[in-house]
Protein backbone atom coordinates (compact mmCIF):
# COMPACT_ATOMS: atom_id res chain seq x y z
CA UNK A 1 0.00 0.00 0.00
CA UNK A 2 1.41 3.12 -1.06
CA UNK A 3 2.08 5.76 1.89
CA UNK A 4 -0.60 8.56 1.75
CA UNK A 5 1.60 12.09 1.40
CA UNK A 6 2.03 13.82 4.28
CA UNK A 7 -0.94 16.99 5.14
CA UNK A 8 0.53 20.56 4.13
CA UNK A 9 0.58 22.70 6.57
CA UNK A 10 -1.37 25.70 6.96
CA UNK A 11 -0.51 28.83 5.71
CA UNK A 12 -0.81 32.31 6.79
CA UNK A 13 -1.52 34.32 3.59
CA UNK A 14 -0.35 37.42 4.52
CA UNK A 15 2.39 36.44 6.14
CA UNK A 16 3.95 34.29 3.30
CA UNK A 17 2.67 37.26 0.72
CA UNK A 18 4.59 39.69 2.68
CA UNK A 19 7.64 37.44 3.18
CA UNK A 20 7.84 36.30 -0.16
CA UNK A 21 7.84 32.19 1.23
CA UNK A 22 4.96 29.76 2.78
CA UNK A 23 5.03 30.18 6.53
CA UNK A 24 2.91 28.03 8.29
CA UNK A 25 0.09 28.98 10.21
CA UNK A 26 0.96 30.31 13.36
CA UNK A 27 -1.89 32.30 14.70
CA UNK A 28 -4.27 29.56 15.42
CA UNK A 29 -2.00 28.07 18.46
CA UNK A 30 -3.19 30.32 20.78
CA UNK A 31 -6.80 29.33 20.56
CA UNK A 32 -6.10 26.14 20.85
CA UNK A 33 -3.85 26.91 24.48
CA UNK A 34 -6.77 28.41 25.81
CA UNK A 35 -7.58 29.70 29.69
CA UNK A 36 -9.88 26.57 30.80
CA UNK A 37 -11.11 25.72 34.21
CA UNK A 38 -13.78 23.81 35.56
CA UNK A 39 -14.55 26.63 38.53
CA UNK A 40 -18.30 27.53 38.53
CA UNK A 41 -19.97 30.75 37.03
CA UNK A 42 -20.95 33.64 39.49
CA UNK A 43 -23.29 36.43 39.10
CA UNK A 44 -21.93 39.76 40.60
CA UNK A 45 -24.40 39.38 43.38
CA UNK A 46 -22.68 35.86 44.48
CA UNK A 47 -19.07 37.78 43.45
CA UNK A 48 -20.04 40.52 46.32
CA UNK A 49 -21.22 37.41 48.70
CA UNK A 50 -18.06 36.11 48.73
CA UNK A 51 -15.38 38.91 48.41
CA UNK A 52 -17.83 40.23 51.87
CA UNK A 53 -17.03 36.74 53.34
CA UNK A 54 -13.86 36.41 52.17
CA UNK A 55 -12.85 39.14 53.88
CA UNK A 56 -14.22 38.69 57.24
CA UNK A 57 -17.26 40.03 56.86
CA UNK A 58 -20.91 38.90 57.74
CA UNK A 59 -23.92 38.82 56.61
CA UNK A 60 -26.96 39.96 59.21
CA UNK A 61 -30.55 39.05 58.84
CA UNK A 62 -31.26 41.72 56.66
CA UNK A 63 -27.93 40.79 54.22
CA UNK A 64 -29.27 37.05 54.40
CA UNK A 65 -32.64 38.42 52.72
CA UNK A 66 -30.82 40.71 50.20
CA UNK A 67 -27.82 38.49 49.30
CA UNK A 68 -30.20 35.29 48.57
CA UNK A 69 -29.56 34.80 44.87
CA UNK A 70 -25.75 35.25 45.40
CA UNK A 71 -25.59 32.74 48.34
CA UNK A 72 -27.85 30.24 46.80
CA UNK A 73 -25.09 30.40 43.87
CA UNK A 74 -22.18 29.87 46.19
CA UNK A 75 -23.83 27.13 48.04
CA UNK A 76 -24.72 25.33 44.92
CA UNK A 77 -20.94 25.50 44.35
CA UNK A 78 -19.72 24.28 47.49
CA UNK A 79 -18.13 27.38 49.31
CA UNK A 80 -21.08 28.91 51.26
CA UNK A 81 -23.37 27.03 54.13
CA UNK A 82 -27.61 27.98 53.56
CA UNK A 83 -26.39 30.42 56.85
CA UNK A 84 -24.45 32.42 54.98
CA UNK A 85 -21.13 30.95 56.37
CA UNK A 86 -17.73 29.73 54.36
CA UNK A 87 -17.51 26.05 53.84
CA UNK A 88 -14.11 24.28 54.48
CA UNK A 89 -13.70 24.80 50.87
CA UNK A 90 -14.88 27.87 50.82
CA UNK A 91 -12.64 29.06 52.84
CA UNK A 92 -9.76 27.95 51.14
CA UNK A 93 -11.08 29.39 47.80
CA UNK A 94 -11.22 32.74 49.52
CA UNK A 95 -8.32 32.88 52.01
CA UNK A 96 -6.44 35.14 49.49
CA UNK A 97 -9.09 38.01 50.42
CA UNK A 98 -7.60 37.63 54.10
CA UNK A 99 -4.15 38.73 54.28
CA UNK A 100 -3.58 38.49 50.83
CA UNK A 101 0.41 38.93 49.09
CA UNK A 102 -0.77 40.98 46.14
CA UNK A 103 -3.59 41.27 43.38
CA UNK A 104 -3.32 41.74 39.93
CA UNK A 105 -6.55 42.71 37.37
CA UNK A 106 -6.88 42.88 33.45
CA UNK A 107 -10.07 44.45 31.81
CA UNK A 108 -10.42 43.51 27.87
CA UNK A 109 -13.09 44.71 25.59
CA UNK A 110 -13.71 42.78 22.25
CA UNK A 111 -16.66 44.21 19.89
CA UNK A 112 -17.73 46.64 22.39
CA UNK A 113 -18.34 43.41 24.67
CA UNK A 114 -16.32 43.77 28.22
CA UNK A 115 -14.88 40.92 30.29
CA UNK A 116 -12.56 41.29 32.75
CA UNK A 117 -9.53 38.99 34.72
CA UNK A 118 -8.57 39.25 38.65
CA UNK A 119 -6.02 37.32 40.74
CA UNK A 120 -5.13 37.31 44.40
CA UNK A 121 -2.37 35.59 45.89
CA UNK A 122 -2.19 34.51 49.53
CA UNK A 123 -0.09 31.37 51.31
CA UNK A 124 -1.98 28.87 50.14
CA UNK A 125 -2.34 30.05 46.34
CA UNK A 126 -4.23 32.58 44.04
CA UNK A 127 -8.07 33.21 43.71
CA UNK A 128 -9.12 33.93 39.84
CA UNK A 129 -12.18 35.67 38.67
CA UNK A 130 -12.44 35.53 35.55
CA UNK A 131 -14.72 36.40 32.11
CA UNK A 132 -14.81 35.18 29.02
CA UNK A 133 -10.93 34.57 27.62
CA UNK A 134 -9.92 36.09 24.01
CA UNK A 135 -10.49 33.14 22.64
CA UNK A 136 -13.84 32.72 23.89
CA UNK A 137 -14.84 35.97 23.35
CA UNK A 138 -13.79 35.83 19.11
CA UNK A 139 -15.79 32.28 19.24
CA UNK A 140 -19.08 34.45 20.16
CA UNK A 141 -19.04 32.85 23.86
CA UNK A 142 -19.78 36.28 25.60
CA UNK A 143 -21.90 34.62 28.26
CA UNK A 144 -23.41 37.12 30.39
CA UNK A 145 -22.07 40.92 31.48
CA UNK A 146 -20.98 40.61 35.00
CA UNK A 147 -20.34 37.01 35.50
CA UNK A 148 -17.20 35.57 36.14
CA UNK A 149 -15.64 31.95 36.23
CA UNK A 150 -14.13 31.09 39.95
CA UNK A 151 -10.84 28.85 40.32
CA UNK A 152 -8.40 28.72 42.69
CA UNK A 153 -4.89 27.89 41.08
CA UNK A 154 -0.98 27.46 42.40
CA UNK A 155 1.30 30.32 41.72
CA UNK A 156 3.04 27.83 39.04
CA UNK A 157 -0.42 27.65 37.15
CA UNK A 158 -1.50 31.09 37.67
CA UNK A 159 0.81 32.76 34.98
CA UNK A 160 0.08 30.52 32.54
CA UNK A 161 -3.13 30.71 33.18
CA UNK A 162 -3.55 34.35 32.90
CA UNK A 163 -1.22 34.06 29.63
CA UNK A 164 -4.02 32.03 27.92
CA UNK A 165 -6.58 34.26 29.14
CA UNK A 166 -5.44 37.52 27.30
CA UNK A 167 -4.39 35.08 23.97
CA UNK A 168 -0.59 35.03 23.91
CA UNK A 169 0.97 32.66 21.43
CA UNK A 170 3.40 32.62 18.66
CA UNK A 171 2.29 34.50 14.55
CA UNK A 172 4.59 36.10 12.41
CA UNK A 173 5.46 39.63 13.03
CA UNK A 174 6.66 42.37 10.43
CA UNK A 175 8.77 45.28 11.31
CA UNK A 176 6.01 48.05 11.94
CA UNK A 177 5.61 50.91 13.55
CA UNK A 178 2.70 53.66 13.12
CA UNK A 179 1.84 57.02 15.53
CA UNK A 180 -1.83 56.87 16.13
CA UNK A 181 -4.55 59.22 17.77
CA UNK A 182 -5.95 58.24 21.02
CA UNK A 183 -9.50 59.03 19.82
CA UNK A 184 -8.93 56.51 17.31
CA UNK A 185 -7.39 53.94 19.72
CA UNK A 186 -10.61 54.89 22.04
CA UNK A 187 -13.09 54.13 19.14
CA UNK A 188 -11.28 51.00 18.72
CA UNK A 189 -12.18 49.85 22.11
CA UNK A 190 -15.22 50.53 22.02
CA UNK A 191 -15.98 48.44 19.41
CA UNK A 192 -15.56 50.36 16.27
CA UNK A 193 -13.91 48.61 13.39
CA UNK A 194 -10.78 49.21 11.37
CA UNK A 195 -13.46 50.26 8.40
CA UNK A 196 -15.27 52.71 10.61
CA UNK A 197 -11.88 54.38 12.02
CA UNK A 198 -9.64 56.33 9.72
CA UNK A 199 -5.91 55.07 9.71
CA UNK A 200 -3.15 57.59 8.88
CA UNK A 201 -2.09 57.28 5.17
CA UNK A 202 1.38 56.32 5.57
CA UNK A 203 0.62 53.16 7.59
CA UNK A 204 2.22 50.22 5.94
CA UNK A 205 0.77 46.96 4.49
CA UNK A 206 1.55 45.22 7.87
CA UNK A 207 -0.25 48.04 10.41
CA UNK A 208 -3.14 48.21 7.67
CA UNK A 209 -3.23 44.50 7.97
CA UNK A 210 -3.75 44.79 11.50
CA UNK A 211 -5.49 47.49 11.48
CA UNK A 212 -8.35 45.57 9.64
CA UNK A 213 -8.40 42.78 12.51
CA UNK A 214 -11.02 42.33 15.40
CA UNK A 215 -9.12 43.77 18.52
CA UNK A 216 -9.20 42.42 21.63
CA UNK A 217 -7.73 44.58 23.97
CA UNK A 218 -6.16 44.65 27.44
CA UNK A 219 -5.00 46.60 30.32
CA UNK A 220 -4.05 46.50 33.37
CA UNK A 221 -6.35 48.11 36.19
CA UNK A 222 -4.37 50.18 38.47
CA UNK A 223 -0.87 48.71 37.99
CA UNK A 224 2.62 49.88 39.54
CA UNK A 225 4.43 48.77 36.43
CA UNK A 226 3.58 50.33 33.73
CA UNK A 227 2.83 47.62 31.10
CA UNK A 228 1.51 48.69 28.03
CA UNK A 229 -1.79 47.66 27.03
CA UNK A 230 -1.55 44.86 24.26
CA UNK A 231 -3.88 43.99 21.05
CA UNK A 232 -4.30 40.69 20.42
CA UNK A 233 -5.51 41.21 16.51
CA UNK A 234 -5.93 37.61 15.45
CA UNK A 235 -3.43 36.60 12.68
CA UNK A 236 -1.63 40.07 12.69
CA UNK A 237 -0.16 38.74 16.08
CA UNK A 238 -0.12 40.67 19.50
CA UNK A 239 0.71 44.44 19.91
CA UNK A 240 1.35 47.28 21.70
CA UNK A 241 0.58 50.86 22.26
CA UNK A 242 3.68 53.07 23.48
CA UNK A 243 3.68 56.55 24.57
CA UNK A 244 7.22 58.27 23.57
CA UNK A 245 7.83 61.42 22.85
CA UNK A 246 6.69 61.19 19.29
CA UNK A 247 3.12 60.27 20.84
CA UNK A 248 1.12 57.26 21.00
CA UNK A 249 2.74 54.80 19.21
CA UNK A 250 1.34 51.48 18.00
CA UNK A 251 3.72 47.91 16.95
CA UNK A 252 4.29 44.99 17.13
CA UNK A 253 4.56 42.95 20.64
CA UNK A 254 6.02 39.73 20.11
CA UNK A 255 5.25 37.25 21.78
CA UNK A 256 8.81 36.10 24.10
CA UNK A 257 8.72 40.52 24.92
CA UNK A 258 4.87 40.26 25.69
CA UNK A 259 5.25 36.95 27.80
CA UNK A 260 8.10 38.14 29.78
CA UNK A 261 6.54 41.59 30.39
CA UNK A 262 3.86 40.38 31.51
CA UNK A 263 5.62 37.74 33.89
CA UNK A 264 8.14 40.75 35.39
CA UNK A 265 4.51 42.69 35.72
CA UNK A 266 2.85 40.13 37.54
CA UNK A 267 5.76 39.10 39.89
CA UNK A 268 5.84 42.77 40.82
CA UNK A 269 2.37 43.29 41.71
CA UNK A 270 1.99 40.40 43.53
CA UNK A 271 4.78 40.85 45.63
CA UNK A 272 3.36 44.56 46.57
CA UNK A 273 1.59 45.11 49.66
CA UNK A 274 -1.74 44.43 49.13
CA UNK A 275 -3.97 47.75 48.70
CA UNK A 276 -8.10 47.21 48.45
CA UNK A 277 -8.45 46.25 44.73
CA UNK A 278 -11.48 44.88 44.29
CA UNK A 279 -12.65 43.30 41.31
CA UNK A 280 -13.29 46.27 39.00
CA UNK A 281 -17.38 45.21 38.52
CA UNK A 282 -17.43 46.64 34.87
CA UNK A 283 -13.98 45.01 33.11
CA UNK A 284 -13.92 47.98 30.62
CA UNK A 285 -10.82 48.59 28.77
CA UNK A 286 -11.43 51.85 27.52
CA UNK A 287 -10.81 54.64 30.00
CA UNK A 288 -7.36 55.14 28.64
CA UNK A 289 -3.91 54.31 27.31
CA UNK A 290 -1.31 53.44 28.97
Amino acid sequence: MDDFPAAEPRLEPFASQQAGEPLEALSGLAATQDFRSEGPWLSPAAQDVLLLLGRGGKLGRFGLGTAQEGLEELEAAGLVTGRGRLTAEGRLVASPLDGTSGSVQFAAAFGGQKSAFYGALGREGVLVLAGPSCARLRMGDQGDPGRRQIDFLSLDQFFPALAAWLGLGPSWLLDAEVSISPEAVQARMSGVSGAEVPLLEKANAAVRHMWEQEWFIWQQVDGRTGLQTGIQAGPAGTWQLVNSARGLLLKPWPSAQAYRGLLQTVSAELASPFVEALPSRTGAAGDGVN
